[in-house]
């Protein structure tokens, strides 16, 4: 009788603690790894001007870019970083023009548009 006792102690313990529940219903999420970025993207860029454009992205997620405006028939070069979800903000080229935008998995765009805002347009990438 004793050990039936004992028995039925630890499995209800253990289940006791295998079932326990905080009673708000959520759970921790798992952290996913960050996706890798770093490669070399092409595509091109459109709008108030157009031309190629092609970006490296470090292990460090830091970029440096280079493109051909078709317009002005000039290379351009530019840099910035991307964080961990792929968001590049604020890239500067030596023509004193802007890129943001979203990196994906294998998939790139976002907006250019110059000092003064009177020459914009779109970009789009892929790896």
């Amino acid at each position: 009788m004793n050990r039936f006792l004992l028995s039925f102690l630890v499995i209800s313990i253990f289940t006791f603690v295998a079932c326990d529940d905080d009673g708000t219903g959520s759970s921790t999420p798992t952290p996913s790894e960050p996706l890798d970025y770093s490669g070399v993207w092409s595509g091109n860029f459109s709008g108030g001007d157009e031309g190629l454009l092609e970006m490296t992205v470090s292990a460090d997620n830091s970029m440096t870019g280079r493109g051909y405006s078709t317009n002005i028939k000039q290379y351009f070069t530019f840099s910035g970083n991307l964080n961990t979800d792929g968001y590049l903000d604020g890239a500067e080229s030596n023509l004193k023009t802007t890129f943001i935008g979203q990196f994906a998995d294998s998939t790139a765009s976002g907006t250019w548009s110059n000092a003064s805002g009177s020459i914009k347009g779109e970009w789009s990438l892929e790896r």
